[in-house]
């Protein structure tokens, strides 16, 4: 499955629950995706522009974004 706007720098996946997370751009935001290879991807678009990184734990995924740290749920949506 191809992500539109996925672009270099590379940064390393996160995985957690039944999905596997990436950092798009950096002004898009962050885009997870079903393991299982079905369903479509969901992108949560971020403010501001700068690089971003990911973690994972608890069910969540926590972006590092500019100066913010959202949690994003991940069982809502696989």
């Amino acid at each position: 499955m191809i992500v539109a706007g996925v672009v270099p720098p590379w940064q390393p996946p996160a995985v957690q629950g039944n999905s596997v997370w990436i950092v798009e751009s950096e002004e898009t935001g962050v885009s997870g995706l079903p393991r299982s290879g079905g369903g479509a991807p969901r992108t949560y678009a971020l403010p501001g522009v700068g690089p971003r990184s990911l973690a994972a734990a608890a069910n969540r995924v926590f972006v590092v974004n500019h100066t913010t740290l959202p949690a994003l749920p991940v069982y809502q949506f696989f």
